[in-house]
């Protein structure tokens, strides 16, 4: 049994509307994982605070490709580039077989974003 008021019922029924328009207008085509706060590099342009060590511990990758899969049933993952930055991904122990590998068997396309590239 609904408790709603009608005019709760119409005002939910316009925002989820709403919602379904912006997603529509606005598909998600990149998406950025600071993959570490790790870096080695010292580079005077670049305004990140990272460290060679840093205070918190890395993201595992199992559970950024996690993330990828709670948003592929709603986006097309051939559609959305994942930036990988940082700190220095380099860095990251896993950097090929956990990160970008994963990645592109997902389907979604990356590229690296930090350091020296």
């Amino acid at each position: 049994m609904n408790n709603l008021s009608l005019r709760k019922q119409l005002a939910l029924e316009i925002n989820r509307k709403i919602w379904n328009n912006l997603k529509e207008l606005h598909p998600l085509k990149q998406l950025f994982w600071e993959c570490t706060l790790r870096c080695n590099l010292h580079c005077k342009h670049c305004g990140s605070d990272c460290k060679r060590m840093a205070a918190v511990e890395d993201m595992p990758a199992e559970d950024f490709l996690r993330t990828i899969d709670s948003i592929t049933p709603y986006v097309n993952p051939n559609k959305v580039s994942i930036i990988i930055t940082g700190g220095e991904p380099l860095m990251r122990e896993d950097r090929h077989y956990g990160s970008g590998r994963g990645i592109w068997r997902k389907g979604a396309s990356y590229r690296h974003s930090g350091g020296h590239s």
